[in-house]
């Protein structure tokens, strides 16, 4: 990937970015879980393109950076990545929801809150991945003289 460190960087700015807008309504704690959770994973995402279509050519842009994929990505981000990240959320809320009442057992307290930050980490990345990717794709689109396809090379 020529352009691999300019790929994670930009995905990681727009996600952070992005996770912060969508971690609005959040208490400051589980905000920067969230948005450590997106940054973090958001690598993933802007690395994918790439994984699934090497650039090894210059033409090697197909269905992985397609116009197709970003649209689909975008509708599956704000339906069922929104009710994802909010299910994890939930889970978060009811594993911090028990750590007073196991004060008095240092494991399972540090249990419950590893897996509450968990899940807000995870809520999180759901986000990261898919902004990562998206974010290759329009780093693409700007930098190249060529435009992504529709749907695969040649459309």
């Amino acid at each position: 990937m020529p352009r691999r460190p300019e790929h994670l960087r930009t995905g990681a700015l727009i996600t952070a970015g992005v996770a912060g807008a969508a971690a609005y309504d959040l208490p400051p704690a589980k905000a920067a879980l969230e948005v450590a959770g997106a940054v973090l994973l958001s690598g993933v995402g802007s690395s994918l393109p790439d994984v699934l279509e090497p650039a090894n050519r210059i033409d090697h842009w197909s269905f992985a950076h397609s116009v197709t994929i970003g649209s689909g990505l975008l509708a599956l981000l704000a339906t069922e990545g929104h009710e994802i990240r909010y299910a994890l959320r939930d889970q978060g809320n009811q594993l911090f929801a028990v750590l007073a009442e196991s004060e008095d057992r240092p494991l399972l307290w540090l249990a419950y809150l590893v897996g509450g930050a968990a899940a807000y980490m995870l809520s999180g990345a759901v986000l990261g991945v898919m902004t990562g990717y998206l974010s290759h794709l329009l780093l693409d689109q700007v930098k190249s003289k060529s435009n992504i396809p529709l749907m695969c090379r040649g459309l």
